[in-house]
């Protein structure tokens, strides 16, 4: 007689108790933070995200500008962004917020106790290994100082497109110049109108102040109280003052 030997793999698993914890979303507001000494309020140059976008943590939320400095805020949250407190062009304070991000965050429960079984099973199980998988950004930011990044906006360019030739490659007004002077000789030809085309309005526009101009009207306007003219001249009174005296004497005599 021929007998065949069967060998099966027995797992001998344990059950104890154990903790688990689920997700619930949460509503943050992100607060501006102080980004200068004596700084109270900023303007929102422009935004990097809008509702419903999914940020990470140190990713770009918006880029303001006060007074001394033009800074790009990141977050400091993981989350979707839900609400924008502020649209370009405004003054955003300084420690309300800006950007409302729901963000997840874990609740510990504890699940009633098992007892201890030991269970005897022939099917063994093998779990595949997950993969996080990230989003890197490679886009370097350029240096450059406020006034330069002032420029760039009102030429339209992405400061980022430009090879700076400053010290540390910081992008100076020079490579800005350069850069639209190309852009413009490699554009075709506008269209320029006749004189005659020109229509003339007598209306006047009203275009609001940025940080910048505002901190500079109130310098100039300071400096109004400063006396810019002065103005001197001598005059001989003595013929006055002794007819002052004569009459002074006339009149007490009269008494």
């Amino acid at each position: 007689p021929c007998f065949t030997s069967f060998s099966t793999k027995i797992t001998d698993i344990r059950i104890r108790e154990f903790h688990t914890s689920y997700l619930r979303n949460a509503i943050v507001p992100y607060l501006l933070a102080d980004i200068g000494e004596g700084i109270k309020e900023c303007e929102i140059v422009q935004w990097f995200v809008k509702p419903g976008d999914q940020i990470n943590e140190f990713e770009k939320i918006c880029e303001v500008q006060s007074d001394k400095a033009t800074v790009e805020i990141t977050s400091r949250y993981s989350g979707i962004i839900k609400e924008l407190h502020y649209q370009v062009g405004e003054m955003a304070k300084v420690g309300k917020p800006i950007v409302n991000i729901e963000t997840e965050s874990a609740s510990e429960e504890q699940e009633e106790p098992v007892p201890d079984k030991n269970i005897t099973s022939a099917i063994t199980q093998q779990s595949e290994p997950k993969t996080n998988e990230f989003s890197v950004n490679d886009k370097v930011l350029s240096l450059a100082t406020p006034a330069v990044r002032r420029i760039a906006r009102e030429y339209k360019v992405d400061i980022s497109e430009i090879k700076g030739t400053g010290k540390g490659a910081r992008v100076t007004k020079d490579d800005v110049m350069n850069y639209v002077a190309k852009k413009t000789q490699s554009a075709a030809k506008p269209n320029i109108p006749s004189p005659s085309q020109v229509s003339t309005t007598s209306e006047n526009e009203i275009t609001p102040l940025s940080i910048i101009q505002k901190s500079m009207f109130k310098s100039m306007t300071r400096s109004l109280q400063i006396p810019h003219f002065g103005y001197g001249d001598e005059f001989i009174l003595d013929n006055i003052i002794a007819l002052r005296d004569t009459v002074n004497e006339y009149i007490a005599q009269s008494d």
